[in-house]
């Protein structure tokens, strides 16, 4: 039985967060492309993808969870954004500043519950993971909102753009570390 440190967690995490720039950059050009605009759903869809890829990148060499935790924290983490753009879009709800957190909570929670059904195997208190998931991803949006806080106090463009850009990859280290906290306890086996 081997279990997965907090460090090679919250690296494949944060490598993750990176890869969903990448992923984000793709699908806006995309659907910019196809006309489709006022719509931020491949956000989510883009960051569980690129996090949940490199997540599981990391649980194959030490489980046996397959692929599904990458569609898993993809869809999780997507479709709250995309009813929460069909609710602003048709049904004229303009939820501000908050659209990022409502969001970001709702699918910080279906991922979690979603992932806690491939982690049940592995521990008997799985159940612990769809509190983390939901604290962990509404840390990893807070860091990067923080930005807009940023923004009003820092007038120094040099200084405001290292500022923003370290609040943002924050993100991922600050996802990685909370929900480590379960994964660095979980003792792994390939053929649970």
């Amino acid at each position: 039985m081997n279990s997965i440190s907090l460090k090679k967690w919250t690296l494949s995490t944060f490598l993750g967060w990176l890869l969903s720039v990448v992923f984000i950059l793709i699908l806006s050009g995309i659907f910019d492309g196809l006309g489709i605009e006022g719509y931020q759903f491949y956000l989510g869809i883009s960051v569980g993808l690129g996090v949940g890829l490199t997540q599981w990148l990391r649980l194959r060499k030490y489980s046996s969870i397959g692929i599904k935790w990458v569609w898993y924290t993809a869809l999780g983490a997507g479709l709250p954004f995309l009813i929460f753009d069909l609710v602003k879009i048709y049904g004229h709800v303009d939820f501000g500043e908050r659209y990022l957190l409502y969001s970001v909570s709702v699918g910080g929670l279906s991922v979690g519950i979603m992932q806690y059904l491939l982690l049940k195997p592995y521990s008997p208190k799985a159940i612990n993971w769809i509190p983390l998931s939901l604290i962990g991803w509404v840390c990893a949006a807070l860091t990067v909102t923080a930005i807009n806080s940023s923004m009003e106090y820092i007038k120094q463009p040099l200084l405001g753009f290292i500022v923003n850009l370290s609040l943002i990859l924050a993100g991922g280290i600050v996802l990685g570390l909370i929900t480590g906290s379960f994964i660095a306890k979980t003792k792994f086996v390939k053929n649970a």
